[in-house]
């Protein structure tokens, strides 16, 4: 469930009618109510809800309390069938939203918080190593079929949770997430194994499970792997794929020490890095139809790369290749660099050319506006620049 904005307009629950401000459709009680429930048609108001509905229950609830009967739960089934109105109320006001202090003299109270019983301890003897590593399927699961609530790795798990919970000021909603998504995971556990990010994401993705947060839980115990292919590495593969091996491991070797800095040099933008590689990718490919190493690039070849470019793109293409020269050369990886005194000639701007009269008539005539006639005025006598204009219109 969303967070509710303060300003967030009132609204009717479609579930139990109650007025308030709803993090969506349903307020938190249906919403919940509605996950531990099928769905079905109401033997007491008729409606396709969760049976029987919360609202239904509501009613039969206040029912058994005004009656005094003792037994809620067992007089419930009774004070159903009882039921023949049903009296709104407000959303969020039966119970403390989020666990909130008590209100009049019980607010004075301060109670102390009794430590609960330790989780029992976990086996640490000798163990069986797997003879091989499979992929565990977590999407199987059912809580019915296959939780193991006694798992002493779960029960240190669940505890550990609520211990990060407290500190990082997680709502009850995301602590049920999170301990929903350990159940997941550690009902079959068994000591010495890994749970790997590729495992548990496809399952706790399907449930919309927080993935992120149970892997901190999981790491914290020393039982998570992370076992993604960083973007970068799949970039720098798709854009190197078919460049020769040697010219690959020195262009590889530079593109990281752009990304993560180095001893002597300061991480570059990754935009940069993008803008630098597309630059030669070109360059490269044609580099390993003839050589298989850096260190066989000729001042010739640079030349011949720099000639083939023309505009921005010549010094762009010069610029991010006597960046990767100067790496190689840096790190042993060439002899000496071949893009030493190769200048690429500065672009000079266009020079403005003056307007002849029948261009100023044009723009005159076409000045209908005040507003279209005060930036003429600006740009053709006060020759004014186009953020000045701006600011004055």
């Amino acid at each position: 469930m969303s967070k509710i904005r303060d300003n967030k307009p009132a609204a009717s629950c479609v579930g139990c009618f109650a007025w308030g401000q709803l993090p969506g459709r349903f307020c938190r009680a249906c919403y919940t109510y509605g996950q531990l429930n099928s769905p079905g048609t109401c033997a007491v108001c008729r409606r396709e809800v969760p049976v029987h509905c919360r609202l239904c229950r509501a009613q039969a609830s206040w029912a058994v309390k005004a009656a005094g009967v003792n037994g809620e739960a067992a007089a419930l089934a009774i004070f159903l069938r009882r039921v023949k109105h049903q009296q709104l109320f407000f959303a969020n006001l039966q119970r403390p939203r989020n666990g909130g202090p008590p209100v009049g003299k019980q607010g004075r109270r301060v109670l102390k918080r009794v430590p609960g019983p330790a989780p029992a301890p976990v086996v640490t003897g000798w163990i069986q190593p797997p003879l091989f590593t499979t992929t565990r399927d977590y999407r199987t699961f059912e809580r019915e079929r296959h939780a193991d609530l006694a798992n002493p790795w779960l029960i240190r798990a669940r505890r550990a949770a609520r211990a990060l919970g407290e500190a990082r000021g997680w709502t009850r909603w995301v602590a049920s997430d999170v301990d929903r998504a350990l159940v997941i995971v550690l009902s079959g556990y068994a000591e010495g194994e890994s749970i790997r990010y590729t495992e548990i994401f496809p399952a706790l993705r399907g449930r919309g499970l927080s993935i992120g947060r149970t892997a901190e839980v999981l790491d914290q115990l020393g039982l998570f792997t992370d076992d993604r292919t960083p973007a970068v590495d799949r970039w720098l593969d798709r854009k190197l794929d078919a460049v020769a091996p040697g010219i690959r491991s020195g262009v590889e070797s530079w593109a990281r020490t752009l990304l993560d800095g180095g001893p002597r040099s300061e991480p570059r933008a990754r935009q940069t890095v993008w803008t630098y590689l597309n630059e030669i990718q070109s360059v490269l490919l044609e580099w390993s139809s003839r050589y298989d190493h850096l260190r066989e690039v000729t001042r010739e070849d640079i030349i011949a790369a720099r000639d083939a470019a023309s505009g921005k793109q010549r010094e762009s293409r010069v610029v991010a290749l006597r960046s990767l020269f100067r790496h190689a050369k840096r790190n042993g990886q060439v002899f000496r660099n071949p893009t030493q005194r190769i200048r690429v000639p500065r672009q000079a701007g266009g020079v403005a050319q003056p307007l002849g009269q029948a261009d100023i008539d044009q723009a005159v005539a076409g000045a209908t506006t005040p507003d279209i006639k005060l930036i003429t005025a600006l740009a053709a006598v006060h020759a004014a620049r186009p953020k000045m204009i701006e600011r004055c219109s």
